[in-house]
C-alpha cells in the first residue's frame, strides 16, 4: 500500500460536507474510522485525521462522537510521553468544548438516552484534557456527595486525576463501605486515575488486599495500567507479583485480562522486555492476547517514528 497525501481542496470539501450536514451519521463515522485507520497503517498522514477531526466540533450524534473519542484515545496513549502531549491536550479541549457546553452537567427535558451517554463521555474527555471548569465542577459535585449515577464515574475519575492522598483515602473508604457491586466497581476503576506514582502504588497494593475480591483485582490493576502515569508502574507490579497472580488466575478466563493493557506501550524496548519475561514465564491461555498486544506495540512504535515530527508541528498551531 502507498501512503496517500490528499490534496487540500479534497480535504476542504470533506470538511464543508461535514459542517453543512451533507453526510449521514454512518458516513461521518466511517470517515473518522477510515481516516485514523489509514493513518495508523501508514497510508495517510495523521495530521490529515487531526485536521478532519476539527470539522466535528458541531457534531451531535453520540455514535459519531464515540468513534472519534475512541480514535483520539489511541493518539492520547501514543503521545502521552511525547513533547507534543500538552499541545495535544489543548487540541482536545478546543475540540470538545462546544459539545460539552451545549450538553452541560444537567439532564435536559425530553433528551434522548444517547444524550446522557454522550454527556458522560464528553465531560470525561474534556476534563482529562485539562479543562479547569470541568474539573472544578466535578470536584464540587464530589464534595456535595450527590451525583447523578450517570455522571459518577466522570466525577470520581476527574477528582482522582487531580487529587492525591486525601482523595485516595476517601475513595478507599467509600469502596470498603459500599455494598452495591456496580458502584464498588466504579470506585475501584477510578482509583487508577491518580497522577502521583506514590498514590498509584497504593492503588496497586490495595488491588490485591483483603478488601478486594479476586475477580475485581484485575480491573483495578488495568485502570492503573491504562493511565499514562501508571503504565510502567503497573507492569513492574505485575512482574513483582507474578507468582501471586498466577496462583490466583492461571488456567482461567481471568488471566488474559492481566495482559490486555500491554498494547498501550509505544517503544520497541517495551516489547522486548515483555517478550523476554513471557519467554521465562509462559502463559498458554493468554498467548493470543499477548501476541496481539506485542503487535500493537510494534505498530505504535512505527506510527510514532513515521508521524512524530509532523504531529509536533501540527499541534503547535
Amino acid at each position: 500500500l502507498v501512503r496517500v497525501d490528499y490534496p487540500k481542496d479534497y480535504l476542504h470539501g470533506l470538511e464543508i460536507a461535514i459542517k453543512n450536514g451533507k453526510l449521514s451519521a454512518p458516513d461521518r463515522l466511517g470517515l473518522i474510522r477510515d481516516s485514523f485507520d489509514l493513518a495508523e497503517a501508514g497510508n495517510s498522514p495523521t495530521t490529515l485525521s487531526l485536521e478532519l477531526a476539527k470539522s466535528f466540533m458541531n457534531e451531535k450524534d453520540y455514535v459519531v462522537w464515540a468513534e472519534l473519542t475512541s480514535k483520539l484515545n489511541r493518539l492520547d496513549w501514543l503521545l502521552a510521553y511525547e513533547s507534543s502531549y500538552e499541545n495535544f491536550k489543548r487540541f482536545g479541549r478546543v475540540l470538545y468544548h462546544r459539545i460539552a457546553e451545549s450538553l452541560s452537567w444537567e439532564k435536559q427535558k425530553g433528551e434522548r438516552h444517547t444524550d446522557g451517554l454522550l454527556r458522560g463521555m464528553v465531560l470525561q474527555r474534556l476534563g482529562s484534557f485539562g479543562d479547569k471548569d470541568t474539573i472544578k465542577k466535578a470536584q464540587e459535585l464530589f464534595k456535595k456527595g450527590k451525583i447523578d449515577p450517570d455522571l459518577r464515574s466522570v466525577a470520581y475519575n476527574l477528582v482522582v486525576e487531580n487529587g492525591g492522598l486525601g482523595e485516595f483515602s476517601a475513595l478507599v473508604k467509600m469502596y470498603k463501605d459500599e455494598d452495591n457491586q456496580q458502584e464498588k466497581d466504579r470506585i475501584g476503576r477510578s482509583l487508577g486515575y491518580f497522577k502521583s506514582k506514590k498514590v498509584l502504588q497504593k492503588t496497586l497494593d490495595f488491588s490485591i488486599s483483603k478488601h478486594v475480591r479476586f475477580q475485581n483485582s484485575l480491573q483495578i490493576i488495568a485502570s492503573v495500567w491504562s493511565n499514562h502515569a501508571g503504565r510502567y508502574l503497573a507492569w513492574e507490579f505485575v512482574k513483582k507479583n507474578w507468582e501471586l497472580l498466577r496462583e490466583r488466575y492461571a488456567g482461567g478466563h481471568y488471566f488474559p485480562r492481566v495482559f490486555s493493557p500491554l498494547g498501550n506501550f509505544t517503544k520497541v524496548s517495551d516489547a522486548k522486555d515483555i517478550e523476554n519475561f513471557i519467554a521465562k514465564n509462559p502463559v498458554p491461555e493468554a498467548k493470543r492476547t499477548i501476541a496481539q498486544a506485542l503487535e500493537q506495540i510494534y505498530s505504535n512504535a512505527e506510527w510514532l517514528k513515521r508521524d512524530r515530527d509532523s504531529m509536533i508541528n501540527f499541534l503547535k498551531t
